[in-house]
């Protein structure tokens, strides 16, 4: 997913909540490559498209976190772990 994906989907596809756009517009969540880092990365982009202030951003990604572990079960600890998985050092 790059920054103008990001983009189109904010202006041509219509998607104006942080949960759209990945659990809807991409396959993110379904293939279970979305983590906190993604999700940091995907809202800031989404936010500078949108007009989001820090509190708008913070109150989407909460909000995509609770949608994912009440729906699929996917918690933030899931999530951070997921990061951590794909940021460790290989050796």
């Amino acid at each position: 997913l790059t920054v103008a994906e990001i983009a189109l989907l904010t202006q041509q596809e219509y998607a104006v909540r942080l949960g759209d756009l990945i659990l809807r517009r991409t396959t993110l969540a379904i293939t279970g490559t979305i983590d906190t880092g993604l999700t940091e990365a995907i809202a800031s982009v989404a936010g500078r498209e949108l007009g989001w202030d820090e509190a708008r951003r913070r109150a989407e990604i909460e909000e995509l976190i609770v949608d994912l572990e009440n729906y699929h079960g996917v918690d933030r600890s899931t999530l951070d772990q997921r990061t951590m998985e794909r940021t460790a050092p290989c050796l």
